[in-house]
């Protein structure tokens, strides 16, 4: 699809100028929507931006369905990439324009309400989240029983399990979770990628409740979907190996707990940028971990040590400055660790 999309935007822009240019604004809509999908928000966000553009200068109607299309899906980039308010501004702007197009009950508004109650989710404004995506719910719903699509029933079902997973109500997340992956296997006959975010999910509820067989059961069968969509060396994989890791970590399974680490920290290295550090320290600190309890002090120091300085580089202030204190402490412990080990040598 992003070889084909490309090809496409590469004839559209020779043969398309000036006021004829919507067929390219077009194309990079869509190309914008592959790269979002395949985890290239900064990409997704340039193709967007420019679609957007192009739209705004040729079209008369500031609601035009097209112009607010660009805006939910310009919206959804922000959200992926944490820029919240610009999120929120985006969503707004689409909610507004289609519930004057389309009214208040159109499957299309929930849409843009999803975005709106997922992006109150993750600036963990739970109440507005959750009133948000209930409405989203009884709109889908409301559309399923007259034949529409399930899936996206089970997605804020997914979400609502989310919401509540975070306000502590582990059991009520379970439960709708659960719900969402049988709509899921009832709405498709192949393994779609929703079933694989879902069981994520599942499996960090089950982990939270220290039934961690069923979380592996979860966590593996959605590492598979996963692997099925995006192949074996892509960074979404990561976030599902370093769970695995954690559930073995605390089922006392260290070594496993290593191997999914390291590879969870190898697939986040793939794209390491300045905007993934927050991800990839925490991990860090996990293999660090794993490596304590196996005795691999030298490895496991290495990792604590890195991992810190990662921090340093993200903190400023006087936050920053006890992290390096910090820092330099575990470089000390790092040397007497070398030290005892040339006394054993």
């Amino acid at each position: 699809a992003r070889m084909s999309m490309a090809e496409c935007l590469r004839i559209r822009r020779l043969l398309c100028s000036g006021k004829e240019r919507l067929p390219v604004a077009s194309a990079l809509h869509l190309f914008g929507l592959i790269a979002m999908s395949s985890g290239n928000y900064d990409e997704a966000l340039s193709l967007l931006e420019e679609a957007l553009e192009i739209r705004q200068q040729l079209m008369d109607s500031h609601d035009h369905l097209l112009l607010l299309n660009s805006q939910v899906a310009l919206g959804m980039v922000h959200y992926k990439l944490n820029n919240l308010d610009n999120a929120m501004d985006c969503f707004s702007v689409a909610l507004e324009g289609r519930m004057q197009r389309l009214g208040t009950d159109h499957i299309s508004v929930s849409e843009v309400l999803q975005g709106i109650g997922d992006t109150y989710s993750s600036a963990e404004e739970y109440q507005k989240a959750f009133q948000t995506l209930e409405e989203v719910l009884r709109i889908r719903k409301a559309a399923a029983a007259s034949g529409g699509n399930k899936l996206e029933v089970a997605e804020t079902l997914n979400s609502l399990s989310l919401i509540l997973f975070k306000s502590g109500d582990i059991e009520k997340a379970i439960e709708l979770s659960e719900e969402a992956l049988e709509l899921l296997k009832s709405g498709v006959d192949f393994d779609h990628l929703l079933v694989g975010k879902a069981l994520k999910n599942i499996g960090d509820y089950y982990q939270e409740t220290e039934a961690y067989d069923d979380a592996m059961e979860a966590y593996s069968e959605s590492l598979r979907i996963m692997t099925a969509w995006y192949g074996r060396e892509h960074v979404f994989l990561s976030e599902v190996l370093n769970e695995i890791g954690v559930t073995r970590f605390k089922n006392g399974e260290y070594m496993v707990a290593k191997h999914s680490f390291t590879e969870a920290l190898r697939l986040m290295r793939l794209t390491h940028t300045e905007d993934n550090k927050s991800a990839i320290f925490p991990t860090l600190n996990h293999l660090g971990h794993a490596l304590y309890k196996n005795n691999e002090l030298k490895q496991a120091a290495e990792m604590y040590i890195e991992s810190f300085n990662m921090q340093v580089s993200i903190v400023t202030g006087d936050a920053n400055d006890g992290l390096k204190e910090f820092g330099t402490k575990l470089n000390t412990i790092k040397e007497r660790i070398a030290s005892m080990e040339q006394k054993e040598d």
